[in-house]
């Protein structure tokens, strides 16, 4: 099983966080009325420290 990438660093290293959140998308041929009936959490966050910590991208859809 592979361990994240800031599962190496120590607990106290400092990251930065970004979290989007979009609740309507344009109209699309198979979307109704281009609204977003369930939440889009796209979350990118970034060690300070050089490798072997590094950058990480957790994308999810929540139903």
């Amino acid at each position: 099983m592979m361990n994240s990438p800031l599962e190496d660093c120590p607990s106290s290293k400092l990251f930065i966080a970004r979290v989007t959140r979009v609740t309507r998308v344009e109209s699309s041929p198979s979307d109704h009325d281009g609204s977003l009936p369930l939440l889009y959490h796209r979350r990118q966050y970034t060690s300070c420290q050089i490798p072997p910590c590094s950058p990480a991208m957790d994308t999810y859809i929540s139903f």
